[in-house]
């Protein structure tokens, strides 16, 4: 399978940066709720109720980057 091309060479970029790419995913693994989620640490103080819809969006766009990140550091 030919490797798209993009701006940002993931695995080249994590390789080059060996240790502080192992360093947040240990961050990443150590902070991953019971639930396999992780927290969301911001919100959209002036509008609660978009928030309260779109947090579920934002917790599934986290999961994929941390999950993606942290098997690309074990591979």
């Amino acid at each position: 399978m030919e490797e798209k091309q993009c701006f940002l060479n993931y695995r080249k970029s994590l390789s080059k940066n060996k240790k502080i790419s192992q360093k947040e995913a240990e961050f990443i693994r150590n902070t991953q709720n019971p639930d396999g989620t992780w927290n969301i640490t911001w919100n959209w103080g002036m509008y609660p109720e978009e928030w309260h819809i779109s947090k579920n969006r934002w917790k599934s766009d986290v999961i994929i980057k941390n999950v993606r990140f942290v098997s690309e550091m074990e591979k």
